[in-house]
């Protein structure tokens, strides 16, 4: 006699599937950028203020030098130190289940796992991946609201724009400044070595 429900039979119905013990993380274990900021200290929060700001020696201080006895030492006063700026960028991953879900479908001996905490953990690896997109970006993405990334930092015109509040195209921002080499043409075996020193 066939089952009145095709997609239960006798035996799907009296015999749990096998499923492992952890939820596999295909999400996050692919991300480079997050997994090597994470490992070297570059995954972190900061507390309040109005922007992000990242103090910078700049400038070497111009008083130093060699000296004999009471040779007379410059005390010339020096501006050595800035700050690049940045404007807080937020992200959301929202968790969203129903009550149906959470309170009589995913309890008791037939929860294999907490949804709730799944889906914590899950909207937390997606938003690493969106951070690491950001990481790569100009900052212009969803209306300017993307994470100002790599893509702003190391410009293809690099004396010109301004990147954290710095001019880089005045002179005395030369600091500032990315290196940019244009190889006019995609590097070969042949030529790599050459355009990377």
């Amino acid at each position: 006699m066939a089952s009145p429900n095709s997609s239960y039979t006798d035996l799907i119905t009296t015999t749990l599937e096998f499923m492992g013990d952890e939820i596999a993380d295909a999400v996050s274990a692919n991300n480079a950028a997050t997994a090597w900021l994470k490992a070297n200290d570059g995954w972190g929060t900061i507390e309040g203020g109005t922007k992000i700001v990242e103090p910078l020696a700049y400038a070497a201080n111009t008083n130093g030098g060699w000296y004999n006895g009471f040779d007379p030492l410059p005390v010339a006063p020096q501006e050595e130190f800035t700050g690049a700026e940045f404007p807080w960028k937020q992200i959301a991953v929202p968790i969203v289940s129903s009550g149906l879900e959470t309170d009589v479908q995913n309890v008791g001996r037939q929860q294999r796992f907490d949804l709730t905490k799944e889906r914590i953990k899950n909207a937390r690896r997606t938003m690493a991946n969106i951070v690491a997109t950001g990481l790569f970006s100009d900052g212009t993405g969803s209306g300017g609201k993307q994470l100002t990334g790599l893509l702003a930092m190391c410009s293809a015109t690099p004396t010109t724009g301004t990147y954290g509040g710095i001019n880089r195209a005045t002179a005395t921002n030369a600091f500032w400044r990315n290196k940019f080499t244009d190889t006019g043409a995609d590097p070969s075996s042949a030529t790599i070595l050459g355009i990377m020193n």
